[in-house]
């Protein structure tokens, strides 16, 4: 994914194997759909890079993120590819070029804060709120209901 109109991604490295079939959609997506790929989607700066593994070696896409040169730790992560076919291998690159190196973090709205310690009784749902009013309406004490009481 570009932020400030750079690339995170700098590399995606492609492996597999020559004979294998666990590497037939690999094979199938760089004989028929990467040049175009290469041609129409990749950005400029990011290279894709095939590399055949040892025979009947796993195929997968390792992901290599865009640091400075003197950073410690290069963040790169690997997606399997194994048995997959070739829209899907594409699907999986195309996730890849988008990608940020660093996880996501999952937004919620603050009224659906979650704490550390749970409720012992379980979590408050509307079946149990329309279960507390419709007991309340028939006169039943609290505590003897159920919310699949009819």
């Amino acid at each position: 994914m570009s932020r400030r109109g750079v690339w995170a991604v700098s590399e995606l490295l492609l492996r597999y194997c020559d004979k294998g079939g666990s590497s037939k959609g690999v094979r199938e997506f760089m004989r028929d759909v990467l040049p175009e790929f290469k041609e129409k989607e990749l950005p400029q700066g990011m290279q894709i890079t095939t590399r055949r593994t040892r025979y009947f070696g796993h195929p997968t896409l390792a992901v290599k993120f865009a640091e400075h040169e003197d950073a410690k730790n290069k963040r790169r992560y690997v997606v399997p590819l194994r048995n997959l076919d070739s829209e899907t291998v594409l699907m999986h690159v195309r996730r890849a070029r988008d990608t940020l190196p660093y996880p996501h973090s999952k937004l919620r709205p603050a009224s659906r804060r979650v704490g550390a310690n749970r409720s012992l009784q379980g979590v408050w749902t509307s079946a149990w709120q329309r279960a507390v009013n419709l007991a309340e309406s028939r006169g039943v004490e609290r505590g003897g209901f159920s919310p699949k009481a009819p």
